[in-house]
């Protein structure tokens, strides 16, 4: 993502979240989160007096509902390892929790993997 790209995906996003948001500088394309993070350190937010988790919000604003068909428990799985403050869409992938679950303990074993798309 370069610096054009960034800022209009920022410019889509409520104040709130995008003012919080930075290009990794390691240049990997990581939109990072510099704001709050909850007890398993994933990014959040507070709205409307309700704490949000940014990944979801920002999921939910530049895609779409998180739903997939045929499956009834729908997670988003962070692709870029050691990032789970990560907002940059095009490092997420909707599965099930089970497959995050199984790519999670992937991850602990090995280098890297590759989604199922």
């Amino acid at each position: 993502m370069n610096d054009d790209e960034f800022a209009e995906y920022r410019s889509q996003l409520t104040r709130c979240v995008r003012t919080k948001l930075e290009l990794c500088p390691k240049g990997c394309g990581c939109v990072l989160w510099t704001g709050a993070l909850d007890s398993s350190d994933y990014a959040s937010f507070k709205m409307k007096g309700t704490v949000r988790v940014v990944h979801r919000y920002v999921y939910e604003k530049l895609v779409g509902p998180i739903e997939l068909d045929g499956v009834d428990d729908v997670t988003i799985d962070h692709l870029c390892k050691g990032h789970r403050n990560c907002q940059n869409i095009n490092h997420m992938e909707l599965v099930s929790r089970s497959e995050n679950s199984i790519r999670a303990n992937v991850r602990k074993n090995q280098e890297g993997y590759r989604r199922t798309k």
